[in-house]
């Protein structure tokens, strides 16, 4: 099959279709178009075409990627469920997400480790907590874990959670009972995402009185 004219799209300044006789064959980036040399007058075989189509939809959907990337830092499945929206097919997705990862775009460790270090840092959040955010961005269980015992041990927690009650204490009533103060602080610790542990350790230091 020859190619016997390449039109730039009027609406887009990066797109191109491509034409055998009269007949459009697809559009493609100019990435494609350079990647390959296409030019008029040069014969495709189908699977040629058909690599070359490949690729551009790949590029395309590393583009949109990119996209994303430039308001944000995502995680590898959030990402891959923003460009399934946008209609790319999973192999096309599979083969953008692996470019982006050998290009360290895409990087899930070195993301949980610094999301796990600011919302310790700047939100205070606990454990429990921390690990929602987590799988609800799509992070396994195991990285969560490693990045916890890494950058969250039991003694980090009580730090935060400390610094949380000592600024909970001041707004709460004066005359408040020990027990109903004991209780809004467990509540607010464990809204936190703290678990018991971390909060008997604490309520046990405050005064009986």
């Amino acid at each position: 099959m020859v190619i016997t004219k390449i039109e730039r799209l009027p609406k887009s300044p990066v797109l191109y279709n491509l034409y055998s006789e009269e007949s459009l064959l697809f559009a493609v980036t100019e990435d494609t178009l350079t990647h390959f040399n296409l030019q008029k007058g040069i014969e495709l075989t189908d699977e040629e075409l058909e690599t070359i189509f490949d690729y551009d939809r790949v590029r395309r959907c590393v583009h949109q990627a990119f996209r994303y990337l430039s308001r944000r830092n995502h995680f590898e499945a959030e990402l891959k469920r923003k460009l399934f929206s946008k209609g790319f097919k999973a192999e096309i997705i599979s083969k953008a997400l692996e470019y982006l990862k050998e290009k360290k775009y895409l990087d899930d460790q070195k993301l949980t480790a610094q999301f796990v270090r600011e919302a310790i840092k700047l939100k205070h959040y606990g454990p429990m907590l921390l690990k929602k955010k987590l799988f609800e961005r799509g992070v396994n269980s195991e990285e969560i874990e490693i990045r916890l015992n890494e950058f969250y041990p039991f003694e980090k927690q009580e730090e935060i959670a400390g610094e949380l009650v000592r600024k909970k204490l001041k707004s709460l009533p004066e005359n408040l009972g020990v027990k109903k103060r004991n209780q809004k602080i467990a509540a607010f610790l464990q809204q936190k995402g703290f678990g018991w542990d971390v909060i008997n350790a604490l309520l046990r230091e405050l005064p009986a009185e």
